[in-house]
């Protein structure tokens, strides 16, 4: 058993993703096995298909870029680059948008809604 008795599998996942988004924050460019061992915890590991699910949203929302891709050379990885710091607490994904607790916005790709719904700025506009 990975996690201390009575705490919930949910729980150690978001603490993970917490710990993997400071780490984005501190390194700025990364790697995904980067990202493991910087999130990871003794008898915790941080698995990859998590953090690959997280960085895919992440870069649909315009949090993350691509900046050099696998090239399929053994022991060569993707490099990513935050681009869009916006606070402390790491964004939510939720069913294909993302929620920012800093900014208090939902992403959808491109576009921020309030929680209610409405539009109110394009990614250039609140990054710029």
């Amino acid at each position: 058993m990975n996690r201390a008795y009575g705490t919930p599998r949910a729980q150690n996942d978001r603490d993970a993703l917490q710990r993997v988004w400071q780490a984005m924050r501190i390194k700025r460019r990364f790697t995904i096995p980067e990202l493991q061992a910087a999130a990871g915890e003794i008898g915790k590991p941080v698995h990859y298909v998590h953090v690959h699910r997280y960085l895919s949203a992440l870069r649909r929302a315009g949090y993350v870029r691509l900046v050099r891709s696998y090239r399929g050379r053994i022991g060569e990885h993707a490099v990513f680059q935050l681009a869009c710091d916006s606070g402390p607490l790491r964004p939510l994904v939720r069913q294909k948008m993302v929620f920012d607790p800093n900014m208090r916005l939902w992403w959808d790709h491109e576009k921020a809604f309030t929680p209610r719904g409405e539009l109110i700025a394009d990614r250039e506009v609140a990054n710029g």
